[in-house]
């Protein structure tokens, strides 16, 4: 018996392995070349962007924040080491035109990081206009790290003679006293009002004091801290008032620094808190906001976009109006805190986030702008935004209704393409040009001058995938469903239920006449995805 067990035993690995050694493939049933012959095209439209260099001789140190010349054909470069850079892309130049280096402090996430030029500048009969403003980290001796400094708003003077804004015409507007360099904000745009908005951070959290999130949000008697403000520069008395109360910080400045205080504007009348009698700010148009560094404004729908990067959950963008309450710290994105509760007498009107992403999609927001040109009609009304981590590039349509936009990936990572980049690049924003152009503000993350500014192109036209079946050429008879000279048929070993379909599929793997190739092989994994030849 166990002789007749080995004899079968040794018979089946003769047959296994004289059958299993013959490792030649089946050969092809016809030659087809890739994309079906070409019935596909070679680039998907989600992927078919990339950027350029805009301005290949020049390099700078951390550029943030890129915005029109008023008046001229320039830009403005505003860079986060205190730089002020006047540039052109039709004559490839720049001219440095503001610096404040002397009392920008730039580590971490501070430095000068917020920039609106007044709406009449450039206009000649408004001479006490010619102002840029500009929202920066000041501290008395910037050179010596330490997180605690001041946000300080200031608006610096055009010199006519020099061509240059003036580091000595510096009007402080708002000097708040903060004992951390994170999640200071800095977003500010003129709205169609006349007003100035500026988004303001939470204080953050230092590492040697617990947790003190509740001291800074959800109240309007302290600070400028984690909210939208906006006010009045022109400081016009038919629809402002003088400023009622100075702001407070929750702990003191180090002696000789300087004090938190407010002067030079006004408040708008129809702010969404007025407090007549002083007992809280009423700078604020919106609340309950973590850090918001990117702040847009599109005059054409007035709307307004915030990014509000978040703590360890979820990254999210919201659409504000006035008197809003973005619901931070109680809640991040969609989720619920375990530690913040929601308050009782709650400030504004509970504004949840328009889109949100996990950690795992991404881990800071960069926030772009709303597609306004001709250029490229496939981005038309749709808000572009990054992930300085990831960077990646997608596009979410504008609000229909209370649908959920669906985010459309532009650029799978800005490193993929033909272009030279800064070590460790990270996006910092994205910018809407009045000819139609995109541009996109790169920096390293080690802090280095090799900061580009590039611009979003084409890679080519898609070719659209017609409609009809019929025009594929992949079946011989649609009756039938005959496949065309070199499809292969397959099946899944778990089909999903449609619904009692039944369902063919085929495979048109690239070859010329025998799969003899690398290229014209499939690459198995027994634990990640296969890998098919280009063209499959």
């Amino acid at each position: 018996m166990k002789k007749q067990a080995s004899i079968l035993f040794a018979a089946f690995l003769f047959l296994f392995f004289g059958t299993s050694l013959d490792m030649s493939p089946p050969p092809p049933p016809g030659i087809i070349g890739p994309y079906l012959n070409g019935a596909f095209p070679d680039t998907s439209p989600n992927t078919n962007w990339e950027l350029e260099e805009v301005l290949p001789d020049f390099e700078f140190k951390d550029p943030l924040r890129l915005i029109p010349f008023t008046g001229t054909e320039d830009h403005l470069l505003l860079c986060k080491s205190g730089e002020l850079w006047r540039i052109s892309f039709a004559d490839q130049t720049r001219e440095l035109v503001l610096n404040i280096r002397d009392r920008t402090m730039d580590k971490s996430e501070a430095g000068t990081v917020g920039i609106a030029l007044h709406p009449n500048f450039g206009d000649p009969s408004s001479t006490d206009q010619q102002t840029v403003f500009i929202f920066y980290r000041y501290k008395p001796s910037p050179a010596v790290w330490d997180h605690k400094g001041f946000n300080r708003l200031s608006k610096f003077h055009w010199d006519e003679l020099e061509q240059k804004f003036s580091p000595d015409s510096e009007e402080i507007l708002i000097q708040q006293y903060d004992r951390n360099a994170w999640h200071n904000g800095g977003g500010m745009f003129f709205g169609n009002d006349g007003f100035l908005y500026l988004s303001l951070g939470d204080e953050g959290i230092l590492d040697n004091h617990p947790a003190e999130v509740h001291l800074t949000t959800q109240r309007l008697d302290l600070g400028l801290f984690s909210g939208l403000i906006r006010i009045d520069v022109d400081n016009d008395p038919s629809r402002s008032h003088p400023i009622i109360r100075q702001p407070a910080s929750p702990s003191d400045p180090p002696t000789g620094w300087g004090e938190t205080y407010t002067q030079g504007y006004s408040i708008p009348n129809d702010n969404p808190w007025p407090s007549p009698n002083g007992l809280h700010l009423e700078e604020f148009f919106a609340i309950g906001i973590r850090s918001p560094y990117s702040l847009y404004y599109d005059k054409t729908a007035n709307r307004t976009w915030l990014a509000d990067v978040g703590s360890d959950k979820m990254e999210e963008i919201s659409i504000i109006e006035k008197g809003n309450n973005l619901q931070w710290p109680y809640k991040e994105g969609t989720v619920s805190s375990t530690s913040e509760e929601k308050p009782q007498d709650l400030i504004g009107n509970e504004q949840p986030p328009y889109l949100v992403y996990e950690r795992s999609v991404g881990t800071c927001v960069i926030g772009g702008g709303v597609y306004r040109g001709n250029k490229f009609p496939q981005l038309a009304g749709k808000y572009l935004y990054s992930d300085w981590i990831t960077n990646k590039v997608w596009a979410i349509p504008e609000p229909v209704g209370a649908a959920i936009p669906n985010p459309e990936l532009v650029i799978d990572n800005i490193s993929n393409g033909n272009i030279e980049l800064p070590e460790k690049p990270g996006v910092t924003g994205i910018f809407m040009m009045e000819g139609g152009e995109i541009m996109v503000a790169v920096m390293t993350q080690l802090q280095q001058n090799t900061g580009k500014i590039y611009r979003l192109v084409r890679k080519a036209e898609v070719i659209p995938v017609t409609e009809k079946l019929s025009e594929l050429n992949a079946f011989t008879d649609l009756t039938t469903l005959e496949p065309a000279p070199g499809l292969l048929p397959y099946q899944v070993n778990s089909p999903l239920w449609s619904d009692r379909a039944i369902k063919k599929r085929w495979m048109a793997l690239p070859n010329d006449g025998q799969f003899d190739a690398p290229d014209e092989q499939i690459a198995f994994s027994k634990t990640s995805d296969w890998t098919f030849p280009p063209g499959t």
